[in-house]
Parts: structure tokens; C-alpha cells; sequence
């Protein structure tokens, strides 16, 4: 049995806290419901943008997502927040735009040097680009500050294993099996794991 979505017919920007609820939880299909009744009245909240940009990187829709994001670094105080630009720089990575992602997490993180998010953000970016020892670089000084930072774990993992740090590498990419929703392990039946 489906549930039933009512959509109010207005949204004031304290609902925007709820609609970020949902996004968290991952009903996306009703919290961009919700976001488009609340962009009808208030179509340049960029609160509101940033939110529906999140939706559209979580439904893998980067070119909508960097339309959005472009957007809003280019409205108001917009690029003076990290977040701004390190979404910007995963809808890039989502296309393989590898050096405008980079760039762009680079400008977060020069918003906010520490910053976990950021900083796995552009370790990942560089472990695509198989700047491998750049990547472990920035992947081992995130670990260093953001010890449970499973997503840099993982990463390092596949910087390791480029490097052929065989025993490290795995260890490190296994990390995040069952810890992470982008990290599930896919077994086929009666066959198992990969021991080396």
C-alpha cells in the first residue's frame, strides 16, 4: 500500500529545516514536493536551491545539480560557504570533470581548511585522476583529523591498491562494508569473499 503525499498548498522557510529532515532520511520524492511549493512563492531562496541541489546529487542528476550550484555561488554570499563548493565540485566528479571538481573542493577547503566533508572530497578526486600520491596525501591528513572519516578510508583503500600496497589497500577499502550506503558488499551466491 502506497502512502499518500498531501503537498500543502504553502511552505514558509521554517519548513525548510523539515524538508532538510526528509533529504537526511532519503525521501527525496517528498521533500522535492515540498521544495517546489515552496520555490513557487520564493523562487530565489537559495536555501531552498541548495536543497533541491542536494536531491538532485542524491538522484544522480549532476548537471541539474551544477546548474543549481553554479547558480547560487553566483547569487548573494553564495561562494563564501564551503558547502556550496563542494557540492559544485561532486556534480563535476559525478560528470568526470575532474579538474573543475578539484578546483572547486579546493575552494572549500579554503573556506574551511578541516573540513572532513571536503577534504574526502578532494582525496577522492584526486584518486580518479590516479594522482595517487597526492591523494594518500590528503586522505592520510584527513584520517589524521577525522579519524572515522569512512568515506577517506575507503578512498585510501583504492589510492593504496594503485600504489599496489596490496595488504593496506584492502584493509583499508574493506573498511567501509556495511558502514556506508555507497559501501555494500555484493556477494553472489555460494561464492565467497575474496581472501588474496
Amino acid at each position: 500500500m502506497s502512502r499518500r503525499v498531501v503537498v500543502p498548498v504553502e511552505t514558509r522557510a521554517d519548513d525548510l529545516p523539515a524538508i532538510k529532515g526528509l533529504i537526511d532520511d532519503g525521501d527525496y520524492a517528498e521533500a522535492g514536493k515540498l521544495l517546489h511549493t515552496f520555490l513557487r512563492d520564493d523562487h530565489e531562496s537559495l536555501e531552498a536551491w541548495f536543497l533541491m541541489g542536494r536531491i538532485m546529487l542524491e538522484l544522480d542528476n549532476p548537471a541539474q545539480a551544477w546548474m543549481i550550484f553554479s547558480w547560487i555561488l553566483s547569487n548573494g554570499d553564495g561562494d563564501k560557504r564551503w558547502q556550496n563548493w563542494t557540492n559544485l565540485g561532486k556534480a563535476f566528479d559525478h560528470m568526470h570533470r575532474w579538474g573543475e571538481a578539484e578546483e572547486c573542493h579546493r575552494r572549500s577547503l579554503k573556506i574551511d581548511p578541516k573540513n572532513r566533508i571536503a577534504l574526502t572530497a578532494l582525496g577522492t578526486c584526486l584518486v580518479q585522476q590516479y594522482r595517487t600520491d597526492e591523494a594518500i596525501k590528503v586522505l592520510e591528513h584527513t584520517l589524521k583529523l577525522h579519524p572515522d572519516a569512512g568515506m577517506a578510508r575507503c578512498s585510501l583503500g583504492y589510492a593504496l591498491i594503485q600504489r599496489r600496497e596490496w595488504g593496506r589497500g584492502w584493509d583499508n577499502y574493506q573498511a567501509g562494508y556495511g558502514r556506508m550506503s555507497a559501501r555494500i558488499e555484493r556477494l553472489y551466491t555460494g561464492e565467497p569473499r575474496w581472501t588474496g
